[in-house]
């Protein structure tokens, strides 16, 4: 992942996020509901650095196509391939503004199986985010809000599909 995304490797955030399982409360977590979820041994993976540039730029090693937006001038429901609308979700929440990222994901938690891959990926990308800020001697973001930013990223438009 760090050759994928180039630069100087102490520029760069590397974040782990697992997959899991609900043992109860399948599809009620995002809806305020009860669950109990265990991680899986699946996991997502985001490497993430600033750039001079304002601009987010971001690819897959598992998937095909490469994302690249303005974060102030795009919706996250616009953004093509669709994998890339969870970046523009995670950066819209986030309030990165004028800030430059180019971000490389990769997982092994495979897609559409319930084992909760968007929710890895968006976690992920939040936190990766708040780690660079960190770098940046921004204030620090409390615990309940990367996981209230994480699931807005999740859940609003980053998962609503084009018509097709």
């Amino acid at each position: 992942m760090l050759d994928a995304l180039g630069g100087e490797p102490g520029s760069v955030r590397l974040v782990r996020a697992p997959g899991r399982v609900n043992l109860i409360g399948d599809h009620t977590d995002y809806n305020a509901g009860w669950c109990l979820p265990m991680a899986i041994d699946r996991d997502c993976w985001v490497a993430v650095r600033r750039v001079d540039a304002d601009r987010v730029r971001a690819r897959s090693l598992d998937v095909e196509g490469e994302v690249e937006f303005t974060p102030r001038s795009v919706g996250a429901a616009g953004v093509e391939p669709p994998w890339g609308r969870f970046v523009a979700g995670a950066a819209q929440v986030r309030g990165l503004g004028g800030a430059g990222w180019e971000v490389v994901v990769a997982s092994s938690v495979p897609p559409g199986s319930g084992l909760s891959s968007s929710a890895a990926l968006c976690v992920a990308l939040v936190v990766a985010f708040v780690m660079i800020e960190l770098r940046s001697k921004a204030p620090l973001l409390p615990l309940r809000d990367i996981v209230s930013a994480s699931s807005r990223s999740a859940i609003q438009p980053p998962t609503q599909a084009p018509a097709s």
